[in-house]
């Protein structure tokens, strides 16, 4: 009895302690079994929305935290032939159901052929897979269906007649806008047509055209070469079009490089040539530059001479690849000094070599018609004129009358190109003319002795338009330029620079009137003018070399040196920076006292032409700036200075005595790369440079070596012959391969020597003179940009389909077969590469669509893909890219789902 009421005791007592611990246990869980997170110390927290559990608590129904029970989503098997299901709170699991095949294993349903799978779908490998490749929250569609939304809910739909589109897919398009457009739009689908454009891709091009930043637009002519295309225009070399060369003002799209080291090398140096034992290697002319020889390639044209026999220089002919001598001619003296010019005068398609020999004009043949003077009776001269007219003075070739033919211009002469008689004329005249259409009626005057004649070729006059002796000078030895250099209540129409007598002269072409006189800094006769934009200000200026001091001047800087006006920034000449061949310059002695500035004077630097004060300049925006440099050579120095400030960028020894050449630039050797091409010549290297050499060592300063050491040969002995200069890195603006006369502008011929008929004014397009071709800058790149990238799991497995847009929001083009590649998310493991198989203009787009298989290890999971243009998997990029940041997508949270 004992025994057994001890039993009840003790099993009463341990169901009570049970009990109590139990108790205990809910006691740390606050009384009314809140977790303990949610306990204040003051009482439970109840649980809800806004106050959520800790990670391994639920919030049960009555408000109050539990530990869960399993992982929401888990499965476990049962018995080897069900299954069931933790619940989305981790309260516990599902009801046990039943595998329809009988199989399970590691916590899912296993099919077979006979039984586990819904309508619509089949058994692979144990898994159901949606026939149609389309799941809608878990539901297989039907193959003419796909997930859409009923009621805001996911449902299968039926399918959309067009594409769809959007950032998930969920926009369907149809009727006018069938196609998924490149931001996600619906758009037109162009069938048929041109390229989709429009600000938001609402229209098609006409078939042909392209589609640039939103606009479309129609590809001008065939182009290998910038300089085929027209001024406005560009030659796109993945199109091989001239296109519209207009891009948006806000538009930056350049590779990035730096200018200060400024300093060319030398491409070839022409040292001379021996004939008959005598060596001709001094040459004091501007060397001219085009195909002589007929065989396509460019060639540098020019006279040379030997000490004590300036009155029998020979011609000489460079190949432009080598700069070694192809073709001598000295069957008659060639004035030492005088100009020549080259061009197609008689219609046969080569060029033909006008020089001066005894104050005379002739012709000499194409190299290929006449290749060898010795053996030809008229030493290959097409023809020789008999009258002396211009002697030291430079021949032009113009289209004077517009009708096809060419003319060679002497001072007032005009002459058939064909035959060299004279077609009209007067006595007089500048020997360095320069001709005009000032009334834009195709017919070209003639500048010369203060006043304008109009070349009537019909009746055989030459008739005055004005005369203005009493203000401008009528002697020969004048020079000078045209373009629109006033501005102001004259922007737009032309003006004559002339210089000499130490003066320059801004004339109105149009009647004569003389707007402005100068005197200029520094003394000297003066040279040939440039005109150009110096500034950048978008108006023309012009440059003059006297005898000391090289001048810009601006018409913007009348008035007072004191202050800027509008579009007159005074510039601080500045020492140079730009690199080991730099030079400190000073300002002009004349102008010292303000800096080098002057009441209508930009700038102005001091420089050494006590010679002949009267050499020329070039002009070339070799950065593509908008701002053009000024290229020089006075008796010792080849100089190049910035445009806008007279800082010196470059010099180069090269010594010359000085007449009235110049340097040009031009693409000497066809090779797309723009060079500087100079003359030079050492006879009367002692009287003009040897002494300023020793006494000036801040201006010579390798002629001082620092200790004593050796200097280069230079200092001591001058330069001579032709030299031909380059960038190495080739960041020069290109320009083209002909420079073929004296007064030199860029309409009057064509780049194959051909004297255009009715030639463009150059002030009516790039408002330069003695400045060659500007073609589009080298630096200039595309932006490739992946601007849309969306990922479509409806067709997986087995394929993920991907998305991509491609612009290009730079100013080049993208060629056709730009790769894209697709990464793991990480971008540490390439997947796989696709190719753009076509052109991307600017501001254009592309689109591309392809398939992703992906790997069973890869169901149902959360991927990320990285989207990388211009990518061929290696991590390199093909294309060069001004932008390549933005070049790639990441793709986020893609899921491939198999339905367990």
């Amino acid at each position: 009895m004992f025994s057994l009421r001890m039993a009840i005791m003790a099993r009463w007592f341990g169901w009570r302690l049970l009990l109590v611990g139990v108790a205990w246990v809910w006691s740390l869980a606050c009384s009314d079994d809140v977790a303990p997170s949610q306990c204040t110390g003051e009482g439970c927290v109840s649980c809800d929305e806004d106050t959520p559990c800790d990670e391994d608590f639920y919030c049960d129904s009555e408000g109050r935290c539990q530990e869960k029970l399993c992982e929401p989503g888990e499965s476990q098997c049962i018995g080897g032939d069900s299954v069931r299901v933790c619940d989305a709170n981790g309260a516990g699991f599902s009801e046990t159901t039943a595998c329809a095949s009988g199989l399970c294993t590691v916590g899912r349903c296993l099919c077979t052929e006979e039984a586990g799978c819904a309508d619509g779908e089949r058994c692979m490998a144990g898994r159901c897979i949606c026939q149609s490749a389309t799941y809608c929250d878990g539901t297989c569609c039907g193959d003419d269906e796909v997930c859409g939304e009923v009621d805001g809910a996911p449902a299968c739909v039926p399918a959309c007649a067009g594409e769809y589109c959007g950032e998930r897919n969920e926009i369907c398009c149809e009727g006018d806008a069938p196609v998924c457009g490149p931001r996600g739009e619906c758009a037109p689908s162009c069938e048929g047509q041109g390229e989709l454009c429009g600000d938001t891709f609402e229209i098609c091009c006409p078939r042909g055209d392209v589609c640039v930043f939103g606009e479309c637009r129609t590809p001008g002519a065939s182009c290998d070469f910038f300089s085929e295309c027209d001024f406005g225009e560009y030659c796109d070399p993945a199109l091989g079009r001239c296109m519209p060369d207009d891009f948006p003002d806000d538009l930056v799209c350049e590779l990035e490089y730096d200018f200060d080291d400024f300093e060319p090398d030398v491409l070839w140096r022409w040292e001379g040539v021996e004939i008959g034992e005598r060596l001709y290697a001094n040459v004091m002319m501007t060397p001219m530059v085009a195909d002589v020889t007929g065989d396509g390639l460019p060639n540098t044209v020019f006279t040379a001479y030997r000490p004590g026999a300036t009155a029998s220089a020979v011609l000489v002919v460079l190949d432009g690849q080598s700069g070694e001598t192809i073709y001598t001619n000295s069957t008659h003296g060639l004035a030492f000094g005088a100009q020549i010019a080259l061009g197609d005068v008689d219609g046969d398609g080569r060029n033909e070599i006008a020089v001066t020999a005894s104050g005379r004009v002739s012709m000499i043949d194409d190299l290929q018609s006449c290749p060898d003077p010795a053996l030809d009776e008229n030493g290959c001269y097409l023809w020789r004129q008999s009258d002396a007219v211009i002697n030291q003075g430079s021949p032009l070739l113009y289209d004077v009358d517009g009708d096809g033919a060419a003319e060679v211009i002497a001072a007032l002469r005009v002459l058939d190109g064909a035959t060299g008689a004279v077609l009209v004329g007067r006595s007089g005249g500048y020997v360095y003319p320069t001709l005009i259409d000032v009334d834009g009626d195709g017919q070209l005057e003639i500048l010369g002795s203060g006043c304008l004649w109009r070349p009537n070729l019909d009746a055989g006059t030459m008739d005055e338009v004005w005369c203005n002796t009493e203000q401008i000078p009528t002697g020969p030895d004048m020079y000078s330029a045209m373009g629109d250099v006033v501005g102001g209540e004259r922007a737009g129409l032309p003006e004559f620079v002339i210089t000499g007598n130490g003066n320059v002269y801004v004339v109105a072409a149009e009647s004569g009137e003389l707007l402005r006189q100068s005197s200029l800094p520094g003394g000297g006769n003066g040279g040939g003018p440039i005109v150009a934009d110096f500034d950048g200000d978008g108006s023309g200026e012009f440059g003059i070399a006297g005898s000391g001091c090289y001048t810009v001047f601006d018409n913007d800087c009348v008035g007072s040196v004191d202050e800027d006006q509008p579009g007159c920034t005074r510039p601080e000449i500045a020492p140079c920076t730009r690199g080991e061949d730099c030079f400190e310059v000073e300002a002009c002695p004349a102008l010292a006292a303000s800096g080098g500035t002057g009441d209508g004077v930009l700038w102005s630097v001091y420089i050494q032409d006590l010679s002949s004060s009267r050499t020329g300049s070039s002009v070339f925006d070799f950065q593509g700036d908008g701002r053009n440099e000024v290229v020089y050579n006075d008796e010792c120095l080849l100089m190049v200075f910035d445009g806008s400030t007279g800082s010196p960028q470059f010099r180069f020894p090269n010594t010359t005595r000085t007449s009235s050449e110049y340097p040009i630039i031009v693409d000497v050797n066809g090779d797309s790369r723009t060079n500087i091409v100079v003359a030079g010549n050492n006879d009367q290297f002692s009287r003009d440079c040897r002494d300023p050499i020793n006494a000036r060592a801040d201006r010579y300063p390798e002629c001082h070596p620092e200790g004593g050491g050796s200097r280069p040969a230079w200092c001591d002995a001058g330069t001579a012959g032709v030299v031909a200069l380059q960038d190495p890195e080739d960041r020069w603006v290109r320009t083209r391969s002909v420079w073929n006369h004296f007064a030199y502008h860029i309409e009057n011929v064509g780049d194959n020597g051909e004297i255009v008929s009715s030639p463009e004014m150059p002030w009516t397009t790039h408002n330069t003179f003695r400045a060659n071709r500007q073609g589009e800058v080298p630096l200039n790149a595309p932006d490739v940009a992946v601007t849309r990238a969306v990922a479509d799991v409806r067709g997986c497995p087995p394929e993920i389909t991907f998305s991509v847009t491609v612009e290009n929001l730079g100013r080049s083009a993208v060629p056709s077969g730009l790769p894209v590649a697709i990464y793991n998310g990480a971008g540490t493991r390439h997947l796989q590469v696709e190719t753009i198989d076509r052109v991307i203009s600017p501001g254009g787009t592309a689109q591309l669509v392809f398939g992703y298989e992906a790997q069973e290890s890869e169901f149902n999971r959360s991927l990320d893909f990285l989207i990388v243009a211009n990518d061929d998997g290696s991590g390199e990029a093909p294309v060069r890219d001004c932008n390549p940041e933005n070049a790639s997508a990441l793709i986020e949270d893609v899921v491939c789902t198999i339905v367990q």
